[in-house]
């Protein structure tokens, strides 16, 4: 929308580039999408806790939430259950990634809140 494409179109460009990937995804062999899939949740993930883990050491404020962070770690343990009963390896390492980096953001930015005084 900071183009100023409309919504439809900003979300028909998403979905295409998306099908687009998940096509190249499924030529490749399962243990090279998966090892992209663990690359492309490391980038997604780290990046969040290195940025927390600064912003706590300078006293800044917390801009993430702990709600969403905890919706966020129900669907990768979930994933990661998927994974354990199918078994499909590169799933169960993929989640047990974030499920490990989510805990520690989670840490962190559960230790920067402060109980309000009564």
């Amino acid at each position: 929308r900071q183009r100023g494409w409309s919504t439809p179109a900003a979300v028909l460009v998403a979905v295409a580039a998306a099908a687009t990937i998940v096509l190249v995804l499924l030529q490749l062999p399962a243990g090279l999408s998966g090892g992209i899939g663990v690359a492309c949740g490391l980038l997604t993930t780290v990046p969040q806790l290195l940025e927390s883990v600064r912003r706590k050491q300078a006293g800044l404020p917390s801009e993430v939430s702990l709600a969403t962070l905890g919706l966020l770690l129900a669907g990768q343990c979930l994933w990661l259950s998927y994974g354990i009963f199918r078994p499909d390896v590169p799933i169960m390492l993929t989640n047990i990634v974030a499920v490990s980096v989510t805990v520690c953001l989670l840490f962190v930015e559960g230790t920067r809140r402060t109980t309000p005084s009564l």
